[in-house]
């Protein structure tokens, strides 16, 4: 079993990113008396730092287990997946700019009742990407196109499909006993 946790240099900058952004948007509340739709402005620029920083300390708590049997993510609740029972792969890229290069990458895996996403600040993610490559391959998925060229992009294969529900290797990827 490996234990992963989130990135404390990450962590840490996030933290200090929303102590600025409660400061920016907080301090003219506490120390002024803005005019009222400024003051709902100001509040609401605090509100969404609230929300970040509430995040920032789940992900301080979160940390996911992967054994031979499935994944285990605990923050302030626990949910465990096997890996026989994922039934629904998804890896998606966000960036803050076209074509710039930066962002991250948030990874969906479901088994239809439960569902538990880790994004790529996670300490081993690649690692848990190539377990999860097996799986999809193991429990025979089909990954959508955005996924497919996702786990492309950090350098992991996974089984190509010709739209039939077989792989090029003549294996089939069947989804609920039927062709995905």
């Amino acid at each position: 079993m490996t234990v992963h946790r989130y990135d404390r240099t990450g962590l840490v900058m996030d933290d200090l990113r929303a102590v600025a952004g409660l400061a920016i948007f907080g301090s003219p509340l506490v120390f002024l008396t803005p005019v009222p739709w400024i003051a709902v402005a100001l509040g609401l620029g605090a509100a969404v730092f609230v929300l970040f920083a509430i995040r920032c300390a789940i992900r301080h708590l979160t940390v996911v287990e992967v054994s031979g049997d499935g994944l285990r993510i605990a923050s302030l609740t626990a949910t465990r997946l096997d890996w026989s029972a994922i039934d629904r792969v998804a890896l998606k890229h966000y960036s803050p700019r076209r074509k710039s290069g930066q962002g991250w990458m948030q990874l969906t895996l479901s088994d239809g009742a439960k569902k538990i996403v880790i994004e790529s600040g996670l300490d081993g993610f690649h690692d848990i990407l190539r377990h999860v490559a097996t799986i999809i391959r193991r429990n025979g998925l089909d990954a959508d196109v955005a996924t497919r060229a996702n786990f492309k992009a950090m350098n992991i294969s996974l089984p190509a499909t010709d739209g039939t529900g077989m792989a090029e290797d003549g294996e089939t990827t069947e989804r609920d006993g039927k062709p995905a």
